[in-house]
């Protein structure tokens, strides 16, 4: 089900066409937000990277120069079931993941199911998760979110807060304003596959790794090349209304055919899977009566951008 997302702040005007947005490589100074919405588990046993390695769809290898990493938990149908982060703690006997609380109590008990006989110990662990913003970042607890090449966001696992300034909203503003979906509401459970989630643009997935729950289907969509949906951000004319129908589909008003459904909405911003051709070639774009405006976020790779416009 899609996420409705309300606050009294209004997000300054943002043009799709240049696609500016919010950047915490502006701010003056380090802020910090307190995820409520998210939790950290930790998974201890003997040889635990390899018992994730077969269950995610990222490499646990690259954990061995990276604090943190992103990645996707799939179903044998190869959706997505859960997303979330990976950190390293410096021991392959012991990991912690940062993921949606409401996913908590699932993602352990699915992580237990896999288990079987292993003696594994899987916990909800007290650490905080916290967003970071600002350029002046100097803290060793800080890692750069892996999702983006350009670091944008800094994550941080700490039961205090790593900064002095709150800035409380601004980690759903930042996500909106790039069209990066996370969690249960934005990713529906069991029904999404990982790359029209971007899960290959946000550095969550490895084809070079072996095996992995749902790794089929996920490698074949990808050397086939073939992927006509994507998560995209819009911007609506208007914020909707309270009681608009999340459910309503994104409509190209010329053909009135349907191009997207909507995931997500945070004031006059929307998340939603959009089929990538039809949306690019639409002169307009309406949602529940609003009209809407998509482009090609600016940190999509070039090649995908180059192969969009031309299809």
């Amino acid at each position: 089900m899609a996420q409705r997302i309300l606050t009294r702040k209004r997000l300054p005007s943002v043009f799709l066409s240049a696609f500016r947005f919010y950047s915490v490589q502006n701010a003056s100074s380090s802020s910090c937000e307190l995820l409520k919405n998210r939790s950290v588990l930790s998974v201890t046993r003997e040889s635990c990277s390899d018992f994730l390695q077969g269950l995610i769809t990222n490499d646990m290898n690259l954990l061995q120069s990276n604090k943190c990493l992103y990645t996707m938990v799939l179903n044998s149908k190869g959706r997505v079931l859960y997303d979330g982060f990976l950190y390293s703690t410096g021991s392959a006997d012991r990991f912690l993941i940062e993921c949606s609380t409401e996913a908590a109590d699932p993602l352990i008990k699915h992580l237990r199911t896999y288990s079987l006989r292993k003696k594994i110990e899987i916990c909800k662990s007290e650490l905080l998760p916290w967003a970071v913003f600002g350029n002046s970042v100097s803290n060793d607890c800080l890692v750069a979110d892996p999702r983006c090449r350009e670091p944008w966001l800094y994550r941080c696992l700490s039961e205090s807060q790593p900064c002095p300034t709150i800035e409380d909203g601004s980690y759903t503003k930042l996500r909106y304003s790039l069209g990066i979906a996370e969690g249960f509401n934005e990713i529906p459970v069991g029904e999404a596959f990982p790359l029209e989630y971007n899960a290959d643009f946000l550095n969550g997935v490895s084809f070079e790794k072996g095996c992995y729950v749902g790794q089929e289907l996920t490698a074949r969509v990808h050397h086939t090349g073939v992927i006509r949906k994507r998560i995209m951000p819009l911007e609506l004319d208007n914020e909707p209304p309270h009681d608009c129908n999340l459910d309503d589909p994104v409509v190209d008003s010329e053909s009135g055919k349907t191009v997207g459904k909507i995931r997500g909405v945070h004031q006059n911003r929307v998340l939603a899977l959009m089929r990538i051709t039809e949306t690019l070639s639409s002169k307009r774009l309406v949602w529940g009566g609003i009209n809407a405006r998509a482009a090609i976020p600016t940190w999509w790779p070039p090649l995908q951008k180059e192969t969009a416009k031309r299809n």
